[in-house]
C-alpha cells in the first residue's frame, strides 16, 4: 500500500513487502540496500532524506550519487501514501515528475505552490 505509487508512475519497486500487516513498512539492513543499488529512492522519514547526501555510508548509492532520494510532499497531506486519499492523484504526478522528468516535465510540486515543499 505505501509504494502502490511507484508502479503507476512507471517505477519499479526493488523492495517487496513481505509483512501481513496492511501498514507495515519494510526495513533494509545496508547490505540489502548496496545489492539493490536502486537508481533512485523515495522515503517517507525526513531525518533520512535531510541527512542521507552527507552520510559516508550511503555515497557510493546510486540514487545517492545521483542526488534521486526524493521526500513526497505532505501539505496539507501526505500526497503519497497515508492516509489513502485523493491527494495519491497529485502524488502520482509529483513520482512521475521525479522518475522520469524528461518525459514528464510538469513538477507538479512548483505547479500549486500554495502546498508547502519538502524536497530536498
Amino acid at each position: 500500500m505505501h509504494s502502490e505509487l511507484i508502479p503507476l508512475a512507471g517505477g519499479v519497486n526493488a523492495v517487496k513487502c513481505t509483512s501481513p500487516e496492511y501498514t507495515a513498512v519494510e526495513k533494509l539492513s545496508m547490505e540489502q540496500v548496496m545489492i539493490i543499488n536502486p537508481d533512485a529512492i523515495v522515503t517517507l522519514n525526513t531525518s533520512f532524506a535531510a541527512n542521507v547526501y552527507h552520510d559516508k555510508i550511503w555515497q557510493d548509492i546510486k540514487a545517492v550519487k545521483t542526488k534521486r532520494v526524493y521526500l513526497p510532499p505532505r501539505e496539507p497531506i501526505n500526497w503519497f501514501d497515508m492516509p489513502p486519499s485523493f491527494m495519491g492523484m497529485l502524488g502520482l504526478q509529483w513520482l512521475t515528475n521525479r522518475l522520469y522528468p524528461d518525459l514528464y516535465p510538469k513538477d507538479i510540486e512548483k505547479k500549486h505552490s500554495i502546498f508547502s515543499s519538502y524536497s530536498l
